[in-house]
């Protein structure tokens, strides 16, 4: 697959109404299927919504930062093909409201096709999430390690 003309406006197109892509890559699910997943912040809030910290107040000493989730499954040479995307669900790391929250750019694992990586810092502590391209195409997301917490649940699908 060739996505080289991919680019922030397709993001943008997609759901992404702030790109701040941290992931962009073709990942294979275990049944062999090949997709491009998308990770990136902010997901098109409104500023009414999005508070001048870097996410959403849920409480009084804490914030929900939200990642945007995309599978897009390409075009193919069959007329009547199109372009299709899943899974553009967001889950929300809680941080606390004056947390020092860096996401990093997210790293294809080369053992395993279906999985990649992005590290984070909270306050200087490093983590790292865990996520993994499903056959269903949705994603599988974990906190490794560090300092973050998310929702209760951590599986999002279509």
């Amino acid at each position: 697959m060739n996505y080289l003309e991919f680019d922030s406006h397709d993001l943008q197109r997609l759901g992404c109404g702030v790109p701040e892509a941290v992931y962009v890559h073709e990942r294979i699910s275990p049944a062999g299927h090949h997709r491009l997943v998308i990770i990136c912040t902010h997901c098109g809030w409104t500023s009414a919504q999005w508070d001048n910290s870097g996410g959403f107040k849920v409480g009084p000493d804490q914030r929900a930062v939200p990642l945007c989730f995309g599978v897009l499954t390409p075009l193919t040479f069959t007329p009547g093909s199109h372009t299709t995307m899943h899974s553009f669900i967001p889950p929300a790391v809680v941080i606390g409201l004056h947390d020092d929250w860096r996401l990093y750019a997210g790293q294809s694992d080369p053992a395993n096709p279906s999985h990649l990586t992005i590290g984070y810092a909270i306050n200087g502590q490093i983590g790292t999430f865990d996520i993994w391209l499903c056959n269903s195409e949705g994603l599988r997301f974990h906190i490794r390690d560090g300092p973050a917490t998310t929702r209760p649940t951590e599986y999002f699908d279509r």
